[in-house]
């Protein structure tokens, strides 16, 4: 027998590479963590920040089946809370509401003044 007929073949090691990595990444994506994760996410993305938890949950979707419907209820309650905490602050404390939006990326003071005189417009007629 040769010295190459007992290494493993390249097409086994990668098979097993990747075998390991989904298997680590199932741990992750099955965890309670990933579920506080996308949670916290959800409402970060309802407040303040510009991307959308559906970008963790795709990439968690590649690592469990399973545990899906917790991951997508945490991200409906997150975007819930995060929608009340936000409606709240603009009815309770509109200047600071005001001035979190204009620390926002992509929000700009004229684009602010506009919406208000729109809105303004709109609900006196």
């Amino acid at each position: 027998m040769s010295a190459l007929a007992t290494l493993p073949s390249t097409r086994h090691r990668w098979t097993e590479v990747a075998h390991r990595m989904h298997d680590g990444w199932r741990r992750i994506a099955e965890s309670d963590a990933a579920v506080v994760a996308v949670l916290l996410w959800a409402v970060g993305e309802a407040t303040v920040q510009p991307i959308v938890p559906d970008l963790a949950l795709g990439l968690l979707a590649l690592g469990t089946r399973r545990r899906l419907p917790r991951l997508l209820l945490a991200a409906l309650l997150g975007m819930a809370l995060g929608g009340i905490c936000t409606l709240l602050t603009a009815e309770l404390a509109p200047s600071m509401a005001t001035g979190v939006l204009l620390h926002l990326p992509f929000i700009h003071p004229r684009g602010v003044a506009e919406a208000d005189a729109y809105l303004a417009l709109r609900l006196a007629g």
